[in-house]
């Protein structure tokens, strides 16, 4: 009798192991690997947050799909951060005061929150091809013979009016005024804040820029504050792993080169 209950209890052990055993293997198929993976009809409805070591603290950033910069993925912070800033200072308006490259927002976001991330996520930041209005432009209040647009290269960047899906003037892509293509899903990700954006107004001067604000793109004065929403792009083949730092609101992925650092 003890002889069969042994036996049992074996049989039960057994099955039950090879039942755990089938389900991991199962589960590690259902994780994506990568970045590009995630982004695939076969994960199409899973959590698409990645979780980055941001000074420290793990904070959400949302996979965005765009072929604005090429072959790589966009990630954006999923809420602005809170630091207020001028775009740009009295000492830098002159006649070219909605000019991106190098104002308040592209110094800080390109030379101060850049280093806000782990070593392992600095290297795998690509410099991205970065579309903007050119100062001779924005200094002739659209009146230029010059070029129009401009590519300049930054790791952490601004979005413009465009992706935030603002065409006003239904402009075509072959339009020298065309910035890029609007990005689908991110009108989830609108609040209701200002945020500072890459692209000068329409009708030009030297005194506005335009900011999103709960979806909704606005003209701003350079001498108000604002937040900044910061966006970057990584290779499609970037590793990822899942991450459940904080229970189930927090579920999601982390690169596998990041610095997991949980503050609670």
């Amino acid at each position: 009798m003890k002889k069969r209950i042994v036996i049992g209890i074996a049989a039960i052990v057994v099955v039950s192991s090879l039942a755990i055993l089938i389900w991991l293997i199962k589960f590690r198929n259902m994780t994506p690997k990568t970045l590009g993976e995630l982004l695939s009809e076969k994960y199409r409805n899973i959590e698409t947050r990645v979780y980055i070591c941001e000074n420290g603290v793990m904070t959400p950033y949302v996979v965005l799909e765009t072929d604005n910069y090429g072959d790589a993925v966009l990630l954006m912070r999923e809420y602005a951060y809170p630091e207020m800033m001028m775009y740009r200072d009295e000492n830098m308006y002159g006649a070219a005061g909605a000019y991106y490259k190098g104002s308040i927002v592209d110094d800080y976001l390109e030379n101060t929150f850049f280093n806000f991330y782990s070593d392992g996520v600095r290297s795998i930041i690509r410099e991205s091809p970065v579309k903007i209005y050119t100062e001779e432009y924005v200094r002739a209040h659209q009146e230029t013979k010059g070029p129009v647009m401009e590519t300049i290269y930054r790791h952490v960047f601004a979005l413009s009016k465009s992706e935030w899906g603002s065409n006003f003037w239904g402009l075509e892509k072959n339009d020298p005024l065309y910035e890029a293509d609007s990005i689908r899903g991110i009108q989830k990700y609108a609040y209701r804040c200002y945020i500072w954006l890459r692209s000068e107004t329409y009708g030009g001067g030297d005194t506005s820029i335009s900011v999103v604000y709960d979806g909704e793109i606005e003209h701003w004065h350079l001498q108000k504050k604002a937040q900044v929403q910061p966006a970057f792009t990584v290779s499609r083949n970037t590793k990822i792993e899942r991450y459940d730092g904080w229970g189930s609101s927090a579920q999601g992925f982390v690169f596998s080169c990041d610095v997991i650092t949980d503050k609670k």
